[in-house]
């Protein structure tokens, strides 16, 4: 799979000047139309399951944008999912908060706009998202979503707020979508039910009740993940209903879903739930793009850091907090011996405190971090303390990590502020080596063979930090 550069800051152009940007430096919109006709599928035709671009997949792209949606489809998207809102003139706008303030330069609500008027929105991207995403993209109407990916993609689209279902449905009826390849979902019954009174696949959200999607007329029910059993899978199959989970963002969640029989799950970040072998070995931080898996383990966006223009990607001093970010598209060739190159810089403490610190993780499992104990977590938590110091910490299953090894030589190499220093990560089956590569003898080796994971997070505890020149072998 081939994945998306991120276009250049400023105008977007023309339509196809910002498709371009995004997916290839030659593909044009006929190219683009005509990947569409080979990726159309009916719903029965999905694997099982089959991922859901959530928002068009929303940790990569900007939410409920063409442009997003684009890129979705160029990365072999199985589905697109959008949310459906009413505006004041009756047409129907694509937009998940009931607000405009999250995503876009505006406020006020969404149900307070025109067509004209939330067409004239500037989705405020380099805030909410970050990347080397323009500002002046704009949210997409309903119409132009449907008159582009109809029929060639299987779509999601969601009645949002109350009153959406009809015009909906008139819209997929205007643009003769084959009901086996659009499912109508919504958190209402009652929109559930119109849905499929007009002919449509209806899914039922938020709920588990089975007998009240049977009796509306539901195709799909869709719980939380977390409310997902197997037992309630078999359940719903024998009630004659498909089963989706929602939002399901990293594989430790996936997998026991796939094991329980769900047909769909629904992610912001499709790509890395789809597709296992979507690896690299270096970093793509100068393409300033959302690769798969770069997550954060805090609920905000933000959490997971930005890129800067120096090609490096981190967390701002100001503001600085506990972060952590996975980088699952990250992955060594053999977890059990491989090293890492990477340059740090730290941009000072919070209150000018010397033993803040930069972080490497390294897991067998994508579970997210905390600087605390975690049921399942199992590896290796190194530290670089701007000080210089340099730590080694065992983090097993269910209790507090131990240091396993350290080295600070107190001869004055603290690092130097704003300035890029390289280590090496060393792993071999019985050792782990953390080392700058600059000064060799500021070593430290631990000699622990506990756990081998191949899953990388990056973080810092209240510092400006970056990191660029990432390299496995």
């Amino acid at each position: 799979m081939t994945l998306p550069s991120p276009p250049t800051r400023g105008s977007c152009g023309s339509r196809a000047e910002a498709v371009q940007g995004r997916v290839s430096d030659a593909l044009t919109e006929d190219a683009l139309r005509a990947s569409y006709a080979r990726l159309g599928r009916t719903v029965d035709d999905l694997p099982t399951p089959f991922y859901i671009a959530h928002r068009g997949g929303s940790l990569m792209v900007p939410e409920g944008t063409m442009e997003g949606y684009r890129v979705a489809a160029a990365m072999k998207a199985q589905a697109l999912e959008a949310d459906v809102q009413l505006l004041t003139d009756g047409t129907v706008g694509v937009m998940h908060d009931a607000t405009v303030d999250r995503t876009t330069t505006s406020t006020g609500n969404v149900a307070d706009h025109s067509a004209v008027s939330f067409g004239q929105l500037n989705i405020d991207a380099s805030t909410y998202l970050g990347g080397g995403w323009p500002d002046n993209l704009r949210p997409a109407m309903v119409d132009a979503w449907l008159r582009e990916f109809g029929n060639h993609i299987v779509l999601i689209p969601e009645a949002k707020s109350a009153g959406s279902v009809g015009p909906l449905c008139d819209l997929l009826d205007a643009h003769r979508i084959h009901p086996d390849r659009v499912i109508v979902q919504s958190f209402s019954a009652a929109d559930c039910a119109v849905a499929a009174a007009r002919g449509y696949l209806a899914c039922f959200i938020g709920s588990t009740s089975v007998a009240t999607a049977t009796a509306i007329g539901a195709a799909w029910i869709a719980p939380h993940h977390t409310q997902i059993t197997a037992g309630f899978v078999t359940e719903a199959h024998a009630a004659g209903l498909k089963v989706a989970a929602w939002t399901v963002n990293r594989r430790y969640r996936r997998d026991p879903l796939v094991a329980a029989g769900v047909d769909a799950i629904f992610s912001d970040d499709p790509a890395y739930l789809q597709d296992d072998t979507l690896l690299r070995t270096t970093d793509p931080f100068r393409s300033q793009a959302w690769y798969p898996g770069l997550q954060a383990n805090g609920p905000s966006g933000c959490d997971r850091g930005k890129f800067y223009p120096d090609g490096s990607w981190g967390w701002d001093p100001a503001g600085a907090s506990v972060n952590f970010a996975l980088h699952g598209y990250l992955r060594p060739p053999d977890p059990s011996s491989f090293t890492m190159d990477l340059d740090l810089r730290i941009d000072g403490g919070s209150g000018g405190d010397p033993t803040r610190w930069a972080s490497v993780l390294l897991t067998t499992a994508d579970y997210p971090y905390a600087d605390a104990p975690h049921e399942s977590i199992d590896g290796y938590h190194l530290v670089i303390r701007q000080q210089g110091q340099l730590e080694i910490h065992r983090v097993p299953p269910g209790t507090s990590a131990s240091l396993i090894g350290t080295f600070h030589s107190g001869s004055g190499t603290d690092l130097v502020l704003g300035a890029y220093t390289p280590y090496r990560i060393t792993v071999t089956p019985r050792q782990i080596t953390l080392a700058r590569r600059d000064l060799t003898a500021e070593t430290v080796t631990a000699t622990d063979n506990a756990a081998r994971g191949s899953f990388i997070t990056l973080g810092r505890n209240q510092a400006g930090v970056r990191f660029r020149e990432i390299t496995l072998s």
